[in-house]
């Protein structure tokens, strides 16, 4: 072969490698080829040999969705890496029904637990207590884990709840923030720390146990912040406390409710019993808000310091993290404070995934639930329910799959109900895409908001003869759903007939 030849050849070579460079680079990066793993995983005894992924919830107490605004680390970490779930509800919220939910995949009117008190709340009121999402990974090899806040009116009574390998929650003074009595597997113990290290020193902690099994583990971290502080049972509410470090962080950090046209107001509310609410001084939502972002700081740290111990114990590209909250809270909207409420501001919840091997953040308007995170797992997991599932896995929409949805949810709160009292419910209703409708239980007033008009929920429109249709058919939905079971529970409606024009 002449020279030439050889010229030819070696330039015809050099363009086709430039060529596959090129197109690999224009491919999604869904699509790239996985790149290697790092050596020091490759080579380490304590490398992951199954094929299950780990899994982490990590749970906070009473945080809105924008509050994730002012906790950098874990959407970095998370939300960098994951999805982002916009419309995410909590559709009974209040603490022990939103985390019966989580560990049931149940409604409440299927597991027992509609309140935090009386007949139908509390620990007590869980039906099957021994049949629960940790009884369901353990059947399939997980290692499991749960430290800080369980179920309201849980103090250690029963000892420790099948299915967990490692049994810690706190148990006494839960709302304290310091001085938090632990259970430790049966030896309890008070710790005289502020409680977010300590729940964060412990999910650490199992994390290196668990993996050094060589088992699949699901740990759930269960933060308090930000919650009121309680010094002792029944006591005033406070409000959180963050640690030292952040004591004096973010203070002129403008509250974003204020500017609500909701906030301080009942204008829009008919009849009883919001009328009625005392005033709110703005001052002192704003001081009870800089204290929330500041104790959401030391869960922002936790959350860094748990993936830095997963990627120590070369885990982290085998687990999936979920954070979110048991339920919002209104901070002086329709003169409101606290839960237990059907307005968005109680009912919608930050969800954040973290997917091993994404490496983009993305976001997903999809309304799930806390019912769905047990499906959810569990599909992860491929292990099977030993309840019927209200909720439904959205497993595939993490990994970029479109996912047939539900179009109408049941929202509903509980009452605290004495021993002879029959009724479990207060307000019971359904949200859609558009609106949030919902009625007291007690005499069947309706209340009806059309957020597409009416994103703040101003405006109740129940009695807006416009309205009759819409309110029609919500009602209906409700009345089929306050029933429903399983696949029941996830049925598609179809449209909702709009108000008729002015």
């Amino acid at each position: 072969m002449t020279r030439r030849h050889h010229g030819a050849l070696a330039a015809l070579t050099l363009s086709l490698i430039l060529l596959a460079v090129t197109m690999l680079s224009c491919l999604p990066a869904e699509r790239r080829a996985t790149p290697p793993r790092p050596p020091a995983e490759a080579t380490t005894t304590k490398a992951v040999h199954h094929q299950r992924p780990n899994i982490i919830l990590i749970t906070t107490d009473d945080q809105n969705p924008d509050e994730l605004r002012w906790m950098p680390r874990t959407r970095r970490e998370l939300a960098g890496h994951g999805l982002v779930f916009t419309r995410a509800l909590s559709p009974d919220p209040l603490c022990c029904p939103a985390r019966a939910e989580i560990i049931t995949g149940q409604l409440g009117q299927n597991n027992g637990v509609s309140s935090n008190l009386g007949l139908h709340g509390g620990f007590a009121a869980l039906r099957q207590k021994q049949n629960t999402l940790a009884v369901w990974l353990r059947r399939v090899g997980y290692r499991t884990a749960l430290v800080g806040k369980y179920l309201n009116g849980y103090h250690g009574q029963g000892g420790r709840q099948h299915g967990w390998t490692r049994w810690n929650p706190s148990v006494g003074d839960i709302y304290s923030y310091t001085h938090t009595e632990f259970y430790r597997d049966g030896s309890p113990r008070t710790v005289h720390r502020n409680v977010t290290p300590v729940v964060a020193h412990f999910a650490q902690q199992y994390v290196r146990d668990l993996s050094a099994t060589g088992k699949p583990f699901f740990i759930w971290a269960s933060f308090l912040p930000p919650h009121q502080r309680r010094t002792h049972p029944g006591g005033a509410e406070l409000p959180p406390l963050p640690t030292r470090r952040h004591r004096h962080v973010l203070e002129h950090v403008r509250a974003p409710f204020l500017s609500k046209p909701t906030f301080g107001t009942t204008q829009g509310l008919q009849p009883e019993p919001w009328r009625t609410q005392p005033s709110v001084s703005s001052t002192a939502m704003q001081a009870l808000f800089t204290r929330r972002i500041q104790s959401l700081q030391d869960v922002d740290a936790a959350v860094a310091r748990l993936i830095a111990t997963l990627r120590h114990v070369h885990q982290l590209r085998h687990t999936y993290v979920f954070f979110a909250s048991d339920n919002g809270v209104l901070l002086g909207e329709h003169r409101l404070r606290g839960k237990d409420v059907l307005f968005q501001e109680a009912l919608r919840v930050p969800l954040v995934v973290r997917v091993p091997g994404a490496h983009r953040g993305r976001s997903s308007r999809l309304p799930v639930t806390l019912a769905d995170l047990a499906p959810t797992i569990l599909a992860l997991a491929g292990a099977t329910p030993g309840r019927r599932q209200d909720g439904r896995s959205f497993a595939g929409v993490l990994h970029g799959r479109r996912v047939p949805w539900r179009d109408t949810q049941l929202i509903q709160t509980g009452r605290h109900a004495s021993p002879g009292d029959r009724a479990a419910w207060a307000l019971r209703g359904v949200w859609t895409t558009r609106y949030t409708y919902f009625r007291r239980v007690a005499d069947g007033t309706s209340f009806l908001y059309d957020r597409r008009v009416d994103p703040f929920e101003a405006t109740d429109v129940a009695l807006d003869p416009r309205y009759h249709r819409t309110l029609a058919a919500l009602r209906h939905r409700t009345d089929v759903l306050v029933h429903c079971a399983g696949a029941s529970c996830n049925r598609r409606f179809g449209p909702v007939p709009p108000p008729r024009p002015r």
